[in-house]
């Protein structure tokens, strides 16, 4: 029988446990987008009035800032296992040019994360509530916010290469 991640014990175990690390992020970056005012509006979930998406929407909306630190403590452990279990991507190992995908992609996932963070309204109500001084009203945030919903996309369309390139590579390690 074929197994999907080779290696020794503590290999197959470290690669599953980073694997559902990773999963772990899916789901919670899933929870963070779809409750996402910039998502939802062009899902059309925010309908005028009392409707039942709308109120299903705010429900789940109520707990956008838990969703982002759920995805906050799985992303900084799954960081964590896989730089010290795979480190930095070495010339000559097997799959090199997989692993540097998986570097690359991780680099422009914490770059457009950041960008999707620091666009994001929840966080800057965290950020306020902090400072005790608004930043939503300046020209400045409203320029970046406007490009919300881009980041996602970009985060996502990046998201899911490292996610292609990484299983390349954990599979054939």
């Amino acid at each position: 029988m074929y197994a999907i991640f080779q290696g020794g014990a503590l290999d197959v175990y470290v690669h599953w446990l980073i694997f559902a690390l990773g999963l772990g992020i899916l789901v919670t970056a899933l929870a963070v987008l779809f409750s996402c005012r910039s998502v939802a509006g062009m899902l059309h979930l925010l309908a005028p009035g009392t409707s039942w998406r709308d109120r299903c929407y705010r429900g789940y909306y109520r707990f956008h800032a838990y969703y982002w630190v759920a995805f906050g403590f799985v992303l900084v452990f799954h960081l964590m296992v896989t730089a010290i279990h795979v480190g930095f991507p070495a010339a000559g190992e097997i799959m090199h040019l997989a692993h540097v995908i998986v570097f690359i992609t991780f680099i422009t996932n914490m770059v457009l994360l950041l960008a999707v963070l620091t666009s994001c309204r929840t966080v800057h109500n965290m950020i306020t509530s902090l400072v005790s001084r608004s930043r939503l009203g300046s020209s400045l945030f409203d320029g970046f916010y406007r490009f919300h919903s881009v980041y996602w996309w970009l985060l996502i369309v990046s998201i899911g290469g490292h996610i292609v390139s990484g299983l390349i590579h954990a599979v054939n390690t």
